[in-house]
């Protein structure tokens, strides 16, 4: 079951989520970890482009605008989170003797390239790439939803994604991806953080 909307900010549930902790990031080299999928986990996810303006004027008169993308938000809403997936989105820290997730003053939250898929209406997929997204702790929240007598819980999460150093992209999406017939490149997609991406 999934919900669409022809809206891009609107939430859509997603089939797949992954994060690639990124590496490097400069004029020379981009780079990234191993990709970590967040199994059967992701319910939701929205992204809304930060958009900067500027106008020149003229004898007090407007006669130039100017409109650019600057990276954006991105709200995502999971079922759970383990304590790796808290390490690797958030910096924190696991005891290796107890197991326990350590989160204190001294964790960085890393740069990461998160990777989802989502069904479209007419079957297909659309996949997403964020190069370099920094998830916010203070972002999450938890609620619990009781809806015809059925509990559950949900995550809500947030990152900001900005464009990399590297190559100024901030954002890949493939649309429209069949399932059979461009397995491969779905395949491709999730298996490393560079995977399916061509640019020209």
């Amino acid at each position: 079951m999934f919900t669409q909307s022809t809206e891009r900010r609107s939430a859509v549930t997603v089939l797949q989520l992954a994060v690639a902790p990124l590496t490097k990031d400069s004029a020379d080299e981009l780079s990234y970890g191993d990709v970590t999928m967040l199994e059967d986990n992701l319910i939701t996810a929205k992204y809304t482009p930060r958009m900067n303006t500027a106008s020149q004027h003229a004898s007090g008169v407007e006669v130039e605008s100017y409109v650019a993308k600057n990276g954006g938000t991105l709200d995502i809403t999971v079922r759970a989170l383990n304590a790796m997936d808290e390490s690797v989105l958030f910096g924190s820290k696991i005891d290796s003797e107890t197991g326990v997730l350590v989160s204190g003053k001294d964790d960085l939250v890393p740069d990461n390239m998160i990777i989802y898929s989502t069904r479209r209406s007419d079957g297909k997929l659309n996949l997403y790439k964020f190069p370099k997204a920094k998830f916010t702790s203070q972002g999450e929240s938890v609620q619990t939803v009781d809806e015809n007598g059925i509990t559950y819980q949900s995550l809500g999460l947030q990152a900001g994604y900005k464009p990399t150093l590297n190559n100024g992209n901030d954002m890949y999406i493939v649309k429209g991806a069949d399932p059979e017939a461009d397995k491969q490149l779905i395949a491709d997609w999730f298996a490393t953080a560079m995977g399916g991406i061509t640019t020209n």
